[in-house]
């Protein structure tokens, strides 16, 4: 993702997860609840931000890969 390249299901799948993203701040926004202001700068960032600042956490990388 840091080059815009990648295999076609990596893309999709960031977008599937950026998109419930999308609606859970939504929704936190709606309803008056409390969410981590991170993803407010997640939302707001490109994918090549994402992928060059906002590194997952080692042990949820271990977790998924």
């Amino acid at each position: 993702m840091e080059h815009q390249e990648g295999d076609w299901r990596y893309n999709k799948r960031y977008n599937r997860v950026l998109n419930a993203l999308k609606k859970l701040v939504a929704e936190a926004k709606l309803w008056g609840c409390d969410y981590d202001p991170q993803a407010d700068k997640i939302l707001k960032s490109s994918k090549q931000e994402i992928a060059e600042k906002m590194k997952v956490p080692k042990d949820i990388a271990k977790k998924y890969n």
